[in-house]
């Protein structure tokens, strides 16, 4: 009689290896799944912060800017607490003073103490006149108004053409 001795695997040992690695790829999924699930986070709450960094920083960067355009006595902020700071600012760029929109009723020259303006409703002795033709801006104290015609603490630094945002 012949001895066969037919090399390989019997049937349990393969099903005990296919066993012991599908509980080993289990642990192995489970791990990764639990890799991708806390990276996630980790990177939601990171771009949450550099979003809330960037928000930060330009609101810290428009606080110090609020008075560079206007100067008043008391400083653009008014009031601030823990959760609100109240300030003065013409934040949407308008030409509308107290309600009605104003602009220069005539050439201002370089040193006039005096301007015209389309209406003087809404501006107020005291009040600090703005004046803006592009780029080229400054204040002014009003000291005096009679009818359209304003009267001014100083004389214009610059002149500002007819139509200049007051």
């Amino acid at each position: 009689m012949e001895d066969r001795r037919e090399a390989g695997f019997s049937l349990a040992e393969l099903v005990v290896v296919v066993a012991i690695l599908g509980f080993v790829m289990a642990a192995i999924v489970g791990i990764y799944l639990v890799t991708q699930r806390s990276t996630l986070v980790a990177g939601a709450a990171e771009d949450a912060q550099v979003l809330a960094r960037a928000v930060l920083d330009q609101v810290a960067s428009d606080l110090r800017l609020i008075n560079s355009s206007r100067s008043t006595a008391t400083g653009a902020i008014t009031a601030a607490t823990a959760t609100s700071i109240t300030f003065l600012g013409d934040i949407d760029s308008s030409t509308i003073i107290g309600g009605n929109e104003a602009t220069l009723a005539a050439t201002a020259g370089q040193g006039d103490t005096s301007v015209g303006v389309t209406s003087s409703a809404g501006f107020s002795v005291g009040d600090q006149l703005f004046v803006e033709d592009g780029p080229v801006y400054e204040n002014q104290p009003i000291i005096g108004i009679a009818g359209n015609t304003l009267t001014l603490g100083g004389g214009l630094n610059t002149w500002y053409a007819r139509g200049s945002i007051v």
